[in-house]
């Protein structure tokens, strides 16, 4: 077949090289930026959150901020925890409130020593 890359072509070796070199530099983005290396490189900062997830922003050693892409931070403000969703709840009457959660007064059984 003419215009076909046969699997042992120079062409065909350099692509493999070539995805080979993305597929490592995307394995090598860092997740965690020291604060003046972040400053530096903001823009893939920016593109890697959008990319590969949050990054994380470090001053002496310590993780202090997080990068998220504008669709990880939507995903996070509209996702409500089980506490959240609980808090929300109207409050219960005090009837109400005492009927669900009055204690049983059995004492069980007798023992003797």
């Amino acid at each position: 077949m003419e215009g076909c890359i046969g699997l042992t072509s120079p062409a065909h070796g350099r692509i493999l090289a070539r995805l080979s070199s993305v597929k490592n530099s995307m394995k090598a983005s860092p997740k965690h930026w020291q604060l003046q290396e972040a400053k530096n490189k903001l823009s893939q900062v920016l593109k890697d959150a959008v990319s590969g997830g949050p990054q994380y922003i470090t001053v002496h050693g310590e993780n202090t901020a997080v990068i998220l892409s504008t669709q990880d931070y939507e995903a996070l403000k509209h996702r409500r925890s089980k506490l959240a969703s609980s808090l929300a709840l109207p409050i219960l009457d005090d009837e109400l409130a005492t009927e669900l959660f009055e204690r049983n007064k059995d004492t069980g059984r007798g023992v003797s020593f």
